[in-house]
């Protein structure tokens, strides 16, 4: 994550929203029109804070999977690096048993 402003994440209370899952369309009856709106803006809030949630873990699972692309990237360069060194220095070492160097072509 970078330096951007995280916005405070209220924890979703599961105890409400377990509680509201049991609700039955008859025990929903016996409570008034004001009671019903209040139940409806809690459930519209408790909706809001679990999409709130939901989309905080989605990012931040994405963020590690860029960064675990990126890593892989880093590692599969520096493996290769190493590689191209390596072979380069065999190779130098092999034209050195032979006795060639860069300076061994001049001509007299």
């Amino acid at each position: 994550m970078g330096t951007e402003a995280v916005a405070e994440r209220k924890p979703l209370d599961l105890a409400a929203t377990a509680a509201y899952c049991q609700f039955t369309r008859e025990s929903l009856g016996a409570y008034s029109g004001e009671e019903m709106k209040d139940i409806i803006a809690k459930l519209t809030d408790l909706t809001r804070q679990a999409s709130d949630e939901l989309t905080h873990w989605l990012d931040q699972r994405e963020q590690m999977i860029m960064d675990n692309e990126r890593y892989n990237e880093m590692i599969a360069s520096l493996v290769g690096r190493a590689a191209k060194l390596k072979d380069a220095e065999s190779k130098q070492k092999t034209n050195t048993k032979r006795g060639i160097t860069r300076n061994s072509f001049h001509l007299k």
